[in-house]
């Protein structure tokens, strides 16, 4: 399925926030977007990665380290011969990036863990932040509710509004709301929320 460029899609989203935003400059916009997206994606979840590793025995800890982006949330962990469903590992994850078992491996085995994930700095060369493409594109709408509710929130701006910032503030919250739903229903239209089996759910999420 194609796709719009992340470039195009943000500079959109930029643009859609400037029209609400007089005398903005790109430059405060792209600050205050890479605080948007954070914070959208530490609530939802929306972003995630599932990354291979192998166990050693007699060790609980390690690494995860994801393509891109940076961690958030533990997800799931299971054996990489099985499915969440059926081979799930106890693990917490005690700081973002620190895995770490319930129980030592006793055999070398491999391993998935699936983790959550937020925009990191430094951005791209043309100054934006790095984000999966279908998130912009699917909640471009949510990115420009947050860059009016903050930018006309600053002090002393020619763009500074309070009752615009705090209704796209909420628009920005209720669609963070929405999305969470989407993550719970895996963007399937009626469905009813999936349980993750409550024997290998992680019992720590930071």
């Amino acid at each position: 399925m194609a796709q719009s460029a992340p470039n195009a899609v943000i500079a959109r989203i930029i643009n859609n926030a400037k029209v609400q935003l007089p005398g903005s400059i790109e430059d405060g916009i792209l600050y205050e977007l890479y605080n948007v997206l954070d914070e959208f994606l530490r609530e939802t979840d929306v972003w995630t990665e599932d990354i291979r590793f192998d166990t050693v025995v007699g060790v609980v800890d390690y690494d995860v380290v994801p393509v891109t982006g940076r961690v958030v949330n533990l997800i799931y962990c299971w054996y990489g011969d099985s499915t969440p469903e059926i081979g799930g590992i106890n693990a917490s994850m005690p700081i973002p990036g620190w895995l770490q078992l319930f129980r030592a491996p006793d055999e070398p085995k491999e391993c998935m863990v699936r983790v959550s994930l937020s925009v990191l700095d430094p951005v791209t060369r043309a100054g934006y932040p790095q984000c999966p493409t279908w998130i912009l594109d699917r909640y471009h709408g949510a990115f420009t509710s947050g860059l009016i509710h903050k930018m006309g929130l600053q002090p002393n701006k020619p763009w500074t509004n309070g009752e615009i910032a705090v209704m796209h503030g909420q628009k920005f919250h209720n669609l963070i709301g929405q999305a969470k739903v989407d993550y719970l229903h895996q963007h399937t239209r009626g469905a009813q929320r999936w349980r993750y089996p409550q024997a290998f759910m992680p019992t720590i999420r930071r």
